[in-house]
């Protein structure tokens, strides 16, 4: 193996050196901390009780009969867990991830400048973006079949029927991963086209607006499946006019989160602003070293590099940073400033790393990129091995529950990244989890409606009366919650009013887990 590596080229030694510190941290801790991770796990789980044919998650459960575009992540994870443990499923899932976001960047890179591919490691950073880390999956995959779709494009200008089929596959496998970034993939599509028109008018070379326009229209052409598809899922599940949210930032803001590269921070903004205002100086470096570049070059010759087919990039990244100010902050989804920001730093560095730059500040940039990283994953790793101890006690409790039982759990913490850490306790076993929030209209794993009964907890209704996570119930029959799991407590806690009553007047404690951070009662 040593020998395989000292004949690799310099450029795929150095690609692979960040692969792996990308993925070996991983191996130092059991289970990815993040926000929605512990849903996405356990509605992973929850689709392999119904491939399997679980009657009891059948009559609480059902798999969306509006194809989503939230379906990746799910699909994916769901894969791994047929054959593995919700940790090493999960685990294989990142690695996967990881892998083949690295690789559909490189192939982009190499789609625009086969010659060098060095700082193809500038996706590394952004892999770990702050959506991924907070257990956006299916959000983050989706930018891998638009990285392909690119390259895809790039490589083959003449669209014959058989690059007309792999693109459709291409905008299906887009949509089916994230509605939301199949949209914006059509604004940098358009702006992408449309630039290389101009540019191309621009270097006085031959260009002819019927081919222009034909091939805009093959490409239309062959997302069209795909639209169909989005346009359902508008129709039908999502709920935009009631739900827009202007932008609360101020230009200032705005700019500081870029500066800082916000967009990256998983756990702490200023311990992590160590490692990412580096990684921001580095992409400054780099457009400053393209800059001399051109300034080096004839003056008649600089038009046509200025206006070459590798700088449409920077036009479409650019164009989503003009949308970043001026987008609002929530339509239906939420937290689209730093979504489009995400657009903006992944077309930038998509431009940046097919420039031709000064050696010195090529090797300097990937010196700064690398110690930058691995500071960042050093203390994330750090990070995920503090909150294991958390996640490991509340997951303990599943060995209490019995299989295809009803859990209804209480958080006691204010702390905002343990919101779905209730969701462990289902990861591994059937269990009917009443605060597993990801069950609505836009996800795969929906409630089965008709069959589910109204929900009790104690006395109190918790499915019937349309509390936040769970509509109102046509069905009479009248269910008690089985297990109250009270987590992520601290050793002072005291449960409210409402809670300590149902508790002791209906429940028993069965468990306290040795970590002290998660107790289980069942129903008396």
């Amino acid at each position: 193996m040593f020998y395989y590596f000292k004949k690799l080229p310099k450029n795929k030694l150095l690609f692979y050196l960040f692969l792996a510190l990308s993925i070996i941290p991983l191996f130092f801790f059991k289970y990815y901390v993040s926000l929605d991770g512990p849903q996405h796990l356990y509605n992973a789980n929850v689709l392999t009780e119904i491939i399997k044919g679980n009657k009891n998650i059948n009559d609480f459960f059902k798999i969306n009969p509006v194809i989503v575009g939230y379906w990746s992540g799910h699909f994916f994870l769901a894969f791994f867990k047929l054959f593995f443990i919700s940790w090493l499923a999960e685990k294989l899932f990142i690695i996967s991830y990881i892998i083949s976001i690295a690789f559909s960047f490189r192939y982009l890179i190499r789609s625009i400048n086969k010659e060098n591919d060095l700082m193809a490691v500038l996706i590394f950073p952004f892999a770990y973006s702050m959506y991924f880390m907070m257990g956006y999956y299916s959000f983050s995959i989706a930018f891998i079949p638009l990285f392909l779709l690119f390259g895809f494009l790039i490589r083959h200008p003449k669209l014959n029927l058989k690059n007309l089929l792999i693109l459709c596959l291409l905008f299906l496998v887009l949509f089916l991963s994230h509605a939301f970034v199949f949209g914006l993939t059509g604004i940098a599509l358009i702006v992408y086209l449309i630039t290389e028109f101009i540019f191309t008018k621009i270097r006085k070379e031959k260009v002819d607006f019927i081919s222009f326009l034909k091939k805009s229209l093959l490409i239309l052409l062959s997302a069209i499946p795909a639209l169909i598809l989005w346009v359902i899922y508008l129709k039908y599940v999502m709920q935009i006019n009631d739900t827009v949210i202007p932008v609360t930032y101020s230009v200032t803001e705005l700019t500081g989160f870029i500066l800082r590269v916000r967009q990256l921070v998983a756990f702490h903004h200023e311990k992590e602003a160590v490692g990412l205002i580096p990684v921001f100086n580095v992409l400054v470096l780099l457009f400053t070293g393209y800059l001399i570049t051109v300034s080096k070059i004839n003056k008649k010759l600089r038009v046509k590099e200025l206006f070459s087919e590798k700088n449409v990039m920077f036009a479409v990244a650019f164009v989503f940073l003009f949308l970043y100010y001026i987008m609002p902050d929530r339509i239906s989804a939420g937290s689209l400033v730093n979504r489009i920001a995400l657009m903006f730093f992944y077309f930038f560095i998509i431009a940046l790393a097919v420039q031709k730059v000064p050696k010195v500040i090529t090797i300097f940039s990937v010196v700064i990129l690398f110690f930058s990283f691995l500071y960042l994953q050093i203390y994330r790793t750090k990070e995920h091995i503090n909150f294991n101890k958390v996640i490991t006690d509340i997951h303990s409790t599943e060995k209490y529950i019995k299989k295809n039982s009803v859990l209804y759990t209480i958080r006691e913490s204010d702390i905002w990244f343990d919101l779905h850490y209730g969701c462990y306790a289902g990861v591994d076993k059937p269990i009917v989890n009443l605060k597993s929030p990801q069950n609505r209209g836009q996800f795969p794993i929906i409630w089965n409606y008709k069959n589910l009964p109204v929900l009790e907890v104690g006395d109190k209704i918790i499915f019937g009366k349309n509390p936040p996570y769970m509509p109102a119930s046509t069905n009479k029959k009248i269910k008690k919650a089985d297990y109250i799991l009270v987590y992520h407590k601290h050793k002072d806690y005291e449960l409210g009013k409402k809670n300590t009553e149902i508790i002791n007047n209906f429940y028993k404690l069965i468990y306290k887990s040795s970590g002290g951070y998660a107790d289980l009662y069942i129903l008396k």
